[in-house]
């Protein structure tokens, strides 16, 4: 069974969109791991209010990639809606997801390398050559018509 580990970087909206992806990696079959370490897919999900917190991204996705090199890693959020290129050249990054297509995030990731490159039709012409060597889907962020939403539990446990 694939295992999962999701981190999140930032504001409240992030924390509730990383909180929804968990469950819909859930419902996908695959099982919360303890740590990045363990986990066969690690989603890291950015904010990019600052340059620190770029960088603080950056950070997580090459410890992640050494700590785990057999990881696949997705790249969610603010900081790959902006910066997908940026994010795809570094080593160990599977895929880029902006907030565009984050509602997507569980469904690529459960699908594996196999579903994304299946989904390669999504990515427009003129950003293949950019997206190498990750699987990079980003859209127009003002187009953006559906969202993911995670229920309100009480004691914030999600299990």
């Amino acid at each position: 069974m694939r295992e999962f580990f999701v981190q999140n970087f930032g504001c409240r909206a992030t924390q509730a969109d990383g909180a929804a992806i968990e469950l819909e990696l859930a419902a996908k079959g695959l099982l919360r791991a303890a740590s990045p370490e363990a986990a066969d897919v690690v989603v890291l999900n950015t904010c990019t209010v600052t340059a620190s917190a770029d960088h603080d991204a950056r950070a997580a996705i090459r410890r992640v990639h050494r700590e785990n090199p057999r990881a696949q890693i997705l790249v969610t959020g603010c900081y790959a809606q902006r910066a997908s290129q940026e994010i795809a050249a570094l080593p160990g990054v599977t895929w880029v997801v902006g907030n565009s297509h984050k509602h997507r995030v569980a469904e690529i990731a459960a699908a594996g390398q196999a579903g994304a490159s299946s989904m390669r039709s999504f990515v427009p012409v003129e950003q293949l050559a950019l997206s190498a060597p990750a699987f990079t889907l980003i859209g127009d962020i003002f187009a953006h018509t559906e969202l993911i939403a995670v229920p309100v539990m009480a004691g914030g446990d999600l299990a």
